[in-house]
């Protein structure tokens, strides 16, 4: 089956997207689909308009959001590949071979699927408050990220998402260059657990259940 269709239907098994290789046709990466798509949407080219009529398909349906790039006017090589994420984390957890809570905690793509949730869970906020809210995520060819811009083109406040409850230095990295090339003030560390703290240079790390109970808000 070509990697279009795979992508399209979704019907490779769990054991099977773990074992696709680099030489295939390509995979339905359970937990991270942009590795099948980044790959079809590499081979638009021979492929015509096919794969960007499924990514289409499947957008309008709200099965996935392509979350594009944040182009600003820097001398930094940014990489253009949308981000791919299966909005609905029950269905992908389903595919993912998951059938018990406790298999999540042990999930090798517990983190892809976590970013993937409060990625959804923030835009729904924003919606709230802001039409047609902004959003975008920032990456440079080096590998320094931010998942997600979120506001106003004019009113930019980014969000890096990490599963754990812990954050070291190495974390901040991609929120601190995002913050001083795109001139930014303030910006959250969502964390899975953990307590809030303040992180220096207007980097805030929020825990994820003090935004699902409502004690915190997008400050947008």
């Amino acid at each position: 089956m070509s990697c279009r269709k795979r992508c399209a239907t979704s019907r490779l098994s769990p054991d099977e997207c773990a074992t696709a290789d680099d030489g295939s046709d390509g995979e339905f990466a359970v937990g991270n689909p942009k590795h099948c798509i980044d790959r079809c949407e590499r081979r638009r080219v021979s492929d015509g308009s096919t794969v960007a009529r499924h990514l289409d398909v499947l957008e309008a349906a709200f099965l996935i959001r392509r979350l594009r790039l944040h182009f600003a006017n820097l001398s930094k090589r940014l990489v253009r590949t949308p981000k791919i994420y299966v909005r609905d984390s029950g269905l992908l957890h389903f595919l993912g071979g998951l059938r018990a809570e406790s298999d999540l905690e042990t999930w090798h793509k517990r983190g892809a699927s976590f970013e993937g949730f409060v990625v959804e869970e923030l835009l729904a906020q924003a919606g709230d408050r802001v039409a047609r809210p902004y959003a975008a995520f920032w990456r440079t060819s080096a590998g320094v990220e931010v998942d997600l811009l979120v506001g106003t083109e004019a009113n930019l406040f980014p969000v890096e998402v990490k599963s754990g409850s812990k954050i070291d230095a190495r974390d901040l990295r991609g929120m601190k260059t995002a913050m001083k090339d795109l001139g930014l003030r303030r910006g959250w560390v969502v964390l899975g657990d953990g307590e809030r703290q303040d992180l220096g240079d207007g980097v805030e790390a929020v825990p994820w259940p003090l935004i699902a109970r409502g004690e915190v808000r997008l400050p947008i």
